[in-house]
């Protein structure tokens, strides 16, 4: 899967006809509870040290650079190299 990333690390999404389009950013595995789906934050810097966060657990290591202006996108699937773990993808909206 990270190999693939790196060929084609683009995330399209339509939503009532509009087109969004996606930079991968952070790709990663973690157990079910971590709160990978997190919306709320307090502030700006509660949400730059989530982005902090969730681009240091990946595995797929981008150039992209991501901050607290940029809105993201986080997809996530089961996997099965542990019990209850997740496949989390984010990518920041170009």
């Amino acid at each position: 899967m990270l190999t693939s990333l790196k060929k084609n690390n683009k995330i399209k999404i339509t939503l009532n006809g509009k087109e969004f389009l996606y930079d991968v950013f952070s790709a990663y595995i973690v157990e079910s509870d971590y709160d990978y789906l997190k919306t709320n934050f307090n502030n700006e810097s509660d949400y730059q040290n989530y982005i902090n966060d969730i681009t240091s657990k990946s595995l797929y290591k981008s150039p992209i650079k991501v901050n607290s202006n940029d809105k993201i996108v986080t997809l996530s699937t089961c996997t099965y190299e542990f019990d209850d773990a997740r496949m989390v993808i984010h990518g920041r909206l170009i």
